[in-house]
């Protein structure tokens, strides 16, 4: 089962939880961003956010050098949780790189327990996560 688009109109029901994993996010990794800027972005359509009661990812589409590639801004799922859910996790991401025709996949995280779930889209020595 993959986790659904949540369109700005329905923010405010999964909030909550998205402005909870924000905070802890930035609590183990400070960005230079803040909920509520992630908030605006999704209100304005500027990224998309895909969510469930056990967590959220938030992807946007960017380009560089003439090469579109699909951002994958934030993940978080609450404690035990997140790794039975990495195949769906990957599979998702996959359709939505195919959907939004981007020509790869990227993140970052300094986080090694993401390195590891996100195995395949990674190189280690530069922690950014490539796939495509």
């Amino acid at each position: 089962m993959s986790l659904p688009h949540i369109p700005p109109a329905q923010l405010e029901s999964v909030w909550p939880l998205v402005e909870e994993g924000l905070t802890r996010i930035l609590e183990l990794c400070p960005q230079p961003w803040t909920p509520r800027d992630v908030r605006i972005r999704i209100v304005r359509g500027q990224c998309l956010l895909f969510a469930c009661e056990d967590g959220f990812f938030i992807v946007e589409r960017c380009e560089d050098w003439g090469a579109w590639y699909l951002n994958v801004w934030c993940m978080y799922f609450r404690p035990g949780t997140g790794w039975r859910r990495k195949k769906e996790l990957i599979a998702q991401l996959d359709s939505i790189q195919k959907e939004l025709l981007c020509d790869f996949i990227a993140c970052t995280s300094p986080r090694p327990e993401w390195m590891a779930m996100l195995r395949g889209y990674c190189t280690e020595q530069t922690r950014v996560y490539r796939r495509g």
